[in-house]
């Protein structure tokens, strides 16, 4: 697959989640975004002459910033715990320190981080948050389509508006389940010290 052809289907909220989105955006927003969809991708000869800056382009930075983050944290209460994914860990970040355009699993992709399988993800967090793996991957499916090749343009603020469910859907979790995560200051580090 050179590049992803469908737009990602619109994250679902239910329970607390969809109260707290309807209170504070709207159940017209909630249901106008649910019907926003496209699988037509341009033809290469309607393709734009050169890269324009887009809204989604913003968003894909926060994507990276969260994965980074939740990639490199360690989580207080396992700090003694042996890190068995610390390979995996500076694996990638080799590949996304030295180019994030490179050749994986049969195609082309922006980078071998930015798939939509959980195991990829939880092979790659501390043990201690692996749970985090399910959200790495619903935000990464969402970033996945290349945007710039649909011919049939969705509103501007759509990638906003997938992060924006499911980043609610899982404060709500987090609140609800009283479970903390805190995470240590002391990271992992991007390179392998050795």
């Amino acid at each position: 697959m050179n590049r992803p052809y469908r737009v990602p289907q619109m994250p679902q909220l239910e329970g607390r989640a969809l109260e707290l989105y309807e209170k504070h955006f709207g159940q017209k927003r909630y249901q106008d975004y649910n019907k926003c969809r496209t699988d037509k991708l341009c033809e290469p000869s309607e393709l734009p002459p050169v890269c324009v800056h887009q809204p989604c382009h913003d968003v894909e930075s926060y994507f990276w910033m969260i994965a980074l983050f939740l990639f490199q944290a360690v989580p207080d209460e396992d700090v003694a715990r042996t890190d068995d994914t610390l390979g995996a860990y500076y694996e990638q970040m080799e590949i996304l320190q030295t180019g994030a355009a490179a050749r994986a699993k049969g195609g082309k992709v922006r980078s071998t981080l930015l798939t939509e399988e959980v195991d990829d993800y939880r092979g790659v967090l501390h043990p201690g948050l692996a749970k985090f793996a399910s959200l790495i991957a619903e935000l990464a499916i969402q970033v996945l389509p290349e945007w710039e090749f649909l011919s049939e343009q969705l509103p501007p603020d759509h990638l906003h508006e997938a992060f924006r469910r499911i980043l609610l859907k899982w404060i709500t979790d987090l609140d609800t389940s009283r479970t903390p995560f805190p995470v240590q200051s002391a990271r992992r580090p991007l390179q392998d010290p050795c």
